[in-house]
């Protein structure tokens, strides 16, 4: 029994005909997409790029498109943007019928794979520009940085997204234990 398998199994009654009918439509649009799990969550994956995910909860289901901006909804199917009552695109799934139509789905699944194929994977935010965070350097990780030569050598080896990657984890913290906890984490890796 795979991952995806697994979450399905121990997901709750209700939200198990719904996740299975959903990885059915994704695997006939897109038999050559991946499944994983990514974030607790199962999601497939083509060319390396997250093409859409589903998630179960205690009374509803969810269902992302991460190309959805980009997708033709002429029947306005797809919930964007800051309208959006749950995570999803689909809006709080708690039975089959909540879902649109099979062919709608496989459309969908379908034009991302295109998507991705033209290399046209930008995604933007509901206020239709990138989401704006610092990447400025973090003092605790600079603090940690310069004080270990072997540390600092395995972060500049690093490619520049992966850097800004692990700049952004630690500067979303909100709280300095959690800026602690994530600081600890990326030594981890570069040790």
């Amino acid at each position: 029994m795979n991952l995806i398998s697994k979450y399905i199994q121990g997901s709750e009654v209700f939200a198990r005909p719904i996740l299975n009918h959903l990885r059915t439509i994704v695997n006939t649009a897109c038999p050559e997409a991946d499944e994983t799990i990514k974030w607790n969550c199962p999601h497939f994956v083509y060319k390396n790029k997250i093409i859409c995910s589903f998630a179960a909860f205690k009374s509803h289901c969810a269902f992302t498109l991460r190309l959805a901006d980009k997708l033709h909804d002429p029947k306005n199917i797809l919930q964007k943007g800051s309208s959006r009552e749950a995570m999803g695109h689909l809006g709080r799934i708690t039975k089959l019928s909540d879902l649109p139509a099979k062919g709608d789905l496989i459309k969908f699944i379908r034009e991302s794979k295109q998507l991705i194929d033209s290399g046209n994977t930008s995604v933007t935010r509901d206020n239709g520009k990138l989401p704006v965070a610092s990447a400025e350097m973090p003092q605790i990780l600079l603090k940690s940085l310069n004080s270990s030569v072997r540390l600092k050598a395995a972060f500049e080896k690093l490619p520049p997204s992966h850097k800004k990657e692990y700049i952004l984890y630690i500067n979303e913290a909100k709280k300095e234990e959690t800026r602690i906890r994530r600081l600890n984490k990326v030594i981890a890796k570069l040790k």
